[in-house]
């Protein structure tokens, strides 16, 4: 279950995972309580399924390493003695013993952009997936009504006043498809909106020289949306 690192939905078209909730479950939680949390009922977690995708918003002291941007993993314990080994040195794994979690604390932004830039350029080499697909976007569902007109602004921590993100299946760019969150972002609608209604591509009043709608249209050609 890795968490926020370019977003959740990244992880989603890059793994082939699923997502437990569209909205995700987010829980509030510490680090060493994240084994216990981000696992399946039957481990005494949250999760219907095996195999999700989902965030932790992370609870810490001021003292406290960060996880902000950081990505995990939720793996199951095989071999009891060896993971209470793991354990005694410090290791977060469950009280049961069933799940333990492999993490990277830091996400270096910038950094890691140039990085698989230059691999790509000088090495030929990718640092993603090998076999990425559109499985998800993030949709934008109205929790208030929203006027003719209204703009979607975008704030500087990502969110866009009246709505919530919302995980989706792709589809295809077409009027009746819900559209996608950043794509949305600094559009009006063109007509009034009701809270619960997830916003579609027919909703938004769009630049048509839009360079992110152009480049949304090519990535439906090639993957056969």
């Amino acid at each position: 279950m890795p968490s926020r690192s370019g977003g959740p939905f990244w992880h989603n078209n890059s793994t082939g995972y699923e997502y437990d909730a569209p909205q995700l479950h987010a829980p509030i939680a510490r680090m060493i309580e994240m084994p216990e949390i981000m696992c399946g009922c039957a481990d005494g977690g949250i999760f219907r399924k095996e195999g999700v995708i989902d965030m932790v918003n992370c609870l810490r002291r001021t003292d406290e390493i960060s996880f902000a941007g950081g990505i995990f993993i939720i793996i199951k314990c095989r071999g009891r003695e060896t993971w209470q080994f793991l354990k005694n040195k410090g290791h977060l794994v469950n009280h049961a013993g069933t799940r333990a979690m492999i993490f990277r604390p830091y996400h270096l932004l910038g950094v890691e952009t140039a990085t698989s830039v230059l691999a790509a350029s000088h090495l030929n080499l990718s640092t993603g997936d090998a076999d990425p697909q559109p499985r998800v976007d993030v949709g934008l569902r109205a929790i208030r009504t929203l006027q003719q007109g209204y703009c979607l602004t975008m704030e500087p921590d990502h969110a866009i006043a009246g709505v919530v993100p919302e995980m989706l299946p792709a589809k295809k760019m077409a009027s009746n498809n819900p559209i996608p969150y950043y794509m949305a972002a600094g559009n009006r609608l063109k007509h009034t909106v009701e809270a619960g209604e997830l916003l579609t591509y027919g909703m938004i009043d769009h630049d048509p020289k839009s360079g992110l709608w152009k480049l949304r249209r090519e990535q439906d050609e090639l993957f056969g949306m």
